[in-house]
Order: C-alpha cells, then sequence, then structure tokens
C-alpha cells in the first residue's frame, strides 16, 4: 500500500481537504464510518465540519464512534461525548411531494433542525462468544414551514417531524462459534440478529407513520475445509411493516416490507 502524506499551510486548508475527501467518499458509497478522535486537536474540524454541511441528508449517511475515549461521564468537561451528538440547522430544508397530476416535485421547505445521539457496543465475552449492540435517536423538526392547502388557508408545519426519518434505530447481534470437529463438519456458526426502527413520519403534517417496529434474523452455518452450507432467516416472527407511503392523484400508495423468509445456501472458496 502506498501511502501520502500531505502538509498544509493553515488548519483551514487541512479542515476542507478533509471535508472534500469525505465528500469524495460518499459519491461511491451510501454510507460510511468515522471514529472520532480524543484529545482537543481534532475539535478545529468538527467545528469546521459541522458548519460546511448542513444538509440532513448528508449527515443521515455518515455514523460516527468514539476512539481514545477518555474513562470519564459524558457530562465531564474532558469527555468527547458531545462531539458525537449531533445538532443540524439547515436553512435550506428540501422535501419531495408528489403532484395532483402523478408527478412529483422537490421544494423548498424552509428551515429545519435535527439533532440527535449515535452509540455502538461490542463486547467478546469468550474466543467463540461476541456479542455488538448500536443505537441512533434522531429528533429532526421543521422550525419554518408553512403551505397554502387546497382551500386556500395558510398552513404551518413548524414543529413537526421531516419525512421518512426514523427516530429510533437499534441494532443488535450475537454470534457463537462452536467447534466440532467431526468428519463432516469443522464448526458451527451461529448467529442472531434484532434489529428495530421508528417512528418514521410519512407526510409533513405527520398524520400517517409507521410505528416502531423490530425484524428478526437469525443463520446457522455448517463449515468443513472450503466447504460452508448454511440456512437463514429474515423477518422470522412475519412482522408487518410498511417501507414507502405516498399520496397521489388523490390515491394513498403503500408499499410493505418482505414477509418471513427462509433460505438455504452453498458457499465454495477456492
Amino acid at each position: 500500500m502506498i501511502r501520502q502524506i500531505s502538509v498544509f499551510e493553515t488548519i483551514d486548508d487541512l479542515n476542507r481537504e478533509v471535508v472534500n475527501l469525505i465528500d469524495y467518499l460518499l459519491q461511491s458509497r451510501p454510507t460510511i464510518s468515522i471514529a472520532l478522535s480524543g484529545g482537543s486537536t481534532p475539535k478545529a474540524l468538527f467545528d469546521y465540519w459541522s458548519k460546511a454541511k448542513r444538509e440532513f441528508d448528508y449527515w443521515k449517511r455518515i455514523r460516527l464512534f468514539w476512539g481514545d475515549e477518555r474513562c470519564v461521564p459524558p457530562d465531564d468537561e474532558m469527555s468527547n461525548f458531545g462531539m458525537a451528538v449531533f445538532l443540524i440547522d439547515s436553512r435550506n430544508q428540501q422535501i419531495v411531494t408528489y403532484t395532483n397530476i402523478g408527478g412529483r416535485t422537490v421544494q423548498n421547505a424552509g428551515r429545519s433542525q435535527s439533532k440527535g445521539v449515535e452509540a455502538s457496543l461490542r463486547a467478546l465475552f469468550t474466543d467463540n462468544l461476541s456479542a455488538s449492540l448500536s443505537y441512533g435517536y434522531t429528533d429532526a423538526t421543521f422550525t419554518q414551514y408553512t403551505v397554502n392547502n387546497q382551500a386556500g388557508q395558510t398552513v404551518s408545519y413548524r414543529g413537526n417531524h421531516i419525512p421518512f426519518a426514523p427516530q429510533h434505530t437499534v441494532a443488535l447481534s450475537a454470534d457463537y462459534s462452536i467447534p466440532v470437529n467431526a468428519s463432516l463438519i469443522d464448526r458451527l456458526v451461529i448467529n442472531a440478529q434484532g434489529t428495530g426502527v421508528g417512528r418514521i413520519y410519512w407526510n409533513e403534517s405527520n398524520s400517517v407513520s409507521q410505528a416502531f417496529y423490530t425484524l428478526v434474523n437469525g443463520r446457522i452455518t455448517a463449515e468443513k475445509g472450503n466447504i460452508r452450507f448454511g440456512v437463514w432467516t429474515k423477518n422470522a416472527l412475519n412482522t408487518g411493516y410498511q417501507v414507502f407511503y405516498f399520496t397521489s392523484v388523490g390515491n394513498e400508495f403503500a408499499q410493505k416490507g418482505k414477509p418471513a423468509q427462509y433460505g438455504v445456501e452453498l458457499n465454495l472458496t477456492f
């Protein structure tokens, strides 16, 4: 691997280059993960970054984690906890709306504010058992947004939640590896996952929403040399939920999430 060391004349030049690099990475990835460095040295970068990027759609694609964190309470002045708590004040919040003739447009919804926090934890209990937990909270609301309804009346959506922004996201995963060393199986790997999302509001008036829901997934894999055979399930409890909703031409449309799925797979590596 070739590594390049860049030296900048000013801290602003450095901050600008880092933010440009993140923009470049987002062009080819749906999301990226960034570990916030400890100490006060990178604070100038975090201040510059938060002011340069205020769009909600930008920050929802970035996952922030703590690195080199001190063993002090979150409210201690030596803690970097506040660096992973976000506050976005957007002055040009754009939303997608559907017209009465079947099309859709993007319009300026005025101002909005998004605040929240993300945290994650991973534990290795034994050499064969590990688990991880992550949680994200987002409170995204309009602070200034008025429209004229069909009756010609002015309606304010101030304080309403921004559509399609889940308030809570939770993911829990556990992996257990069982050495077998039998004639047909070397190892069994058991994986269980649980995810939770919601509440999600589907329109600006917040009259329609998807309540918080959970999905349970699982997989059991048997390994022998370079052969892996697995059985899996997704949405094992057959939870009903909506992944999309909109109105158009006076009608309501909703896309349901996938029902319970089961399958098998065989992998051979060379």
